[in-house]
């Protein structure tokens, strides 16, 4: 199954969690959503592979006590993959979304969501990551049972 990438848009990516910008006005900015119940870790992530489409994707991974937020510092585009949960808390992977992220820009996932880890076009790039610190289990990984690849739109130039 194919996976096209779309542009990243509020109303898409919301289902999953919230896009994180600044408002371009003078000062701060909060994005008190971001933060879970529990008390934050934060680190610097720096993506090992860069990213080739088509991309076969084989894990998926979520936190389910814990939002994480991923700001880009360096780098210029990645991607944000990110699909529902069924019933029995299992990734729905014929819903999976995959979405086209320009730095500045950065994204949260929300408590649960089952996402892939980070992928980056191109150039190496730095992440500021934070997440919650909960008390019990907060990584859980899903094995892909489908063959799932992550294509290009048609329109697509790189």
């Amino acid at each position: 199954m194919d996976i096209t990438i779309e542009h990243l848009a509020p109303e898409r990516f919301f289902a999953f969690g919230w896009i994180i910008e600044h408002d371009g006005r003078a000062g701060r900015c909060y994005h008190p959503q971001v933060l879970s119940k529990h008390a934050a870790q934060f680190w610097l992530n720096n993506p090992k592979a860069k990213l080739r489409l088509p991309y076969a994707m084989t894990r998926l991974e979520r936190h389910p006590y814990s939002t994480q937020c991923f700001l880009p510092l360096t780098g210029a585009r990645y991607l944000a993959v990110a699909c529902p949960s069924r019933t029995d808390g299992t990734p729905d992977e014929k819903n999976l979304c995959a979405f086209d992220v320009c730095a500045p820009t950065g994204i949260a996932f929300r408590e649960g969501v089952w996402h892939h880890g980070l992928l980056v076009y191109g150039t190496p790039a730095s992440f500021a990551v934070i997440m919650g610190n909960g008390a019990r289990t907060e990584t859980e990984f899903f094995e892909m049972t489908q063959n799932i690849q992550l294509v290009e739109p048609l329109h697509a130039t790189r």
